[in-house]
């Protein structure tokens, strides 16, 4: 017998019943609703004496078979949305209706290892006791699930150098994937080292294949020769700021950086106005100390992006351009007077408490560490100042750094049917498949930002400047200075060539007999052709 009928049919039935009602007998008509699955069904009885009686028949539920309902529902508990297809569907950003489906291609690695290289295993590696990362036991857990899906073992490696890759490292198969600065990715496409990722000419490629979506920034770090060879899911903040020593900062009675910024008071004017007042009371004190240090060019482009300028834009280098040129002959001066004397490591005064400012990332910064030299002084951070004319910073600017990237070496054998499409397909389970901890509204995506500089600066002043920049400006602020690319191509991943933007902006700033403009103009056809062979 049919557990459903058709909804809403309604049968007519005419039955007489002995039944006593003022000495009549009933000509009872029925009429039957029969229930669904969500609502409820009746029998209605009449009789035309005005008797009338009405059976309520309770709904169905459904009935599930094969994940699907007769009438039509489908069973939510295996319609669930893979976010690892559809990571932006609003299920996804709810911890309680997040899934993920491990494994996509039902790959069995045979219990193979799967070796990864990072820059620091403490960042990466949650079952190592020093581990510095977030959700320990939960990423200790996905690690697990992962290794039992592929049936692998996921091993992290240190790499000596990942700024200064060797080329065999990538070449020989020494690991399954690598992390490297994406300024030395188009070096390792040249030498056919690594696996192409996307090609958004014709959207193609293995995230295509697993429906990624990357920040249209981190593809253009990872970019050659139009196409996408690097991947990182980690959210995207600029970080090229200037450090420098609150201690000395707080001794001599200077006035403060994230305050004067705070106050709109951080100018071009008031930056030197502070070098020079640091210089003064220095030399009163009688020490040895100094107002500045760093590398130059990191301070060039600093200053051409808080001036609103940029060195490559829209396919053209623009090294000869009038905001460069001028930054290059402010920075001559401001070398001559304040900088920390050249004979010795560029970080040496920093490091020892003796400069006052620092080029810088937050991302160096880890308690009283920077780097990997200890330090006993307090830092803090403060955006670059800006012109003079821009009062209103419409024209400020802040460059995003080139960041560490995942890069897929190019496989020379297929092990277990190993492919590349695989060793993605396990990098995206390892970094996107966790679930979320909260729903990432506005509020906790700047409470996040928020406590990790509070993990590595001290002073709010300082906290709330960088966080001004990053949230109340707006993402029109940030571009990517692709100068840094160019130089490292040219070098074979090392900004130290001949034409490397690092030794020519040491040779602009440093030797004053050498006219600025005329240096850039020489470098600015040298730039271009290496632009061009990229975008090619």
């Amino acid at each position: 017998m049919k557990k459903h009928l058709m909804i809403g049919l309604i049968i007519f039935v005419s039955i007489f019943c002995l039944v006593s009602c003022d000495n009549h007998e009933h000509d009872i008509t029925e009429v039957r609703v029969d229930p669904t699955c969500t609502e409820e069904g009746a029998v209605y009885s009449t009789c035309e004496c005005g008797y009338s009686n009405t059976l309520v028949i309770p709904a169905l539920g459904h009935h599930f078979e094969n994940g699907v309902c007769s009438c039509g529902e489908k069973d939510p508990e295996t319609e669930k949305i893979n976010c690892a297809l559809d990571r932006n569907h609003e299920s996804c950003l709810d911890p309680v209706t997040w899934f993920w489906d491990y494994n996509k291609d039902n790959w069995d690695g045979k219990g193979m290892v799967i070796e990864i290289a990072v820059d620091d295993t403490t960042k990466y590696d949650p079952f190592l006791e020093n581990y510095s990362g977030l959700r320990k036991i939960e990423r200790q857990a996905l690690l697990t699930k992962i290794e039992a899906e592929y049936n692998i073992d996921i091993v992290y490696k240190n790499h000596q150098n990942i700024y200064s890759l060797e080329i065999n490292d990538v070449k020989n198969g020494s690991f399954e994937i690598i992390l490297v600065d994406s300024s030395w990715i188009p070096t390792l496409v040249k030498n056919n080292s690594i696996t192409e990722l996307y090609n958004p000419s014709n959207n193609t490629g293995i995230f295509t294949n697993y429906n990624y979506v990357q920040d249209e920034t981190y593809n253009l770090m990872a970019t050659t020769n139009n196409k996408v060879y690097g991947y990182q899911s980690s959210p995207l903040y600029p970080d090229h700021w200037l450090y420098y020593n609150q201690n000395l900062i707080n001794e001599y009675n200077l006035a403060d950086p994230a305050e004067l910024w705070t106050k709109g008071e951080w100018t071009w004017s008031s930056f030197k106005d502070l070098l020079a007042s640091a210089k003064k009371s220095f030399d009163t004190a009688n020490e040895e100390k100094w107002a500045f240090d760093g590398e130059y060019y990191e301070v060039v482009k600093g200053l051409v992006a808080s001036r609103g300028g940029q060195m490559v834009k829209d396919g053209q280098v623009l090294l000869d351009d009038e905001i460069v040129v001028e930054v290059y002959e402010d920075l001559r001066e401001i070398e001559t007077l304040y900088w920390y004397p050249r004979n010795s490591s560029i970080q040496l005064g920093f490091i020892e408490g003796d400069s006052l400012f620092h080029t810088g990332k937050t991302e160096y910064i880890n308690g009283n560490k920077w780097r990997d030299s200890k330090i006993d002084f307090e830092i803090s951070i403060v955006p670059y100042p800006r012109s003079d004319d821009d009062p209103e910073l419409k024209k400020y600017k802040v460059p995003y750094s080139y960041e560490k990237m995942f890069v897929i070496p190019t496989l020379t054998a297929n092990e277990n049917g190993l492919s590349e499409s695989i060793l993605f397909n396990i990098l995206d389970d390892i970094n996107n498949g966790l679930i979320p901890d909260d729903r990432p509204t506005a509020p906790v995506v700047n409470d996040k930002y928020y406590n990790y500089l509070s993990e590595k600066i001290t002073s709010k002043k300082s906290i709330d400047s960088i966080m001004s920049v990053v949230f109340e400006y707006g993402k029109n602020m940030f571009y990517l200075e692709q100068i840094d690319v160019l130089s490292a191509t040219m070098g074979e991943g090392s900004h130290y060539s001949l034409n490397g933007i690092y030794p020519q902006s040491s040779i602009i700033i440093v030797r004053k007999n050498s006219v600025p403009k005329e240096i850039l103009k020489e470098l600015q056809p040298v730039y271009q052709k290496q632009l061009d062979e990229m975008l090619k």
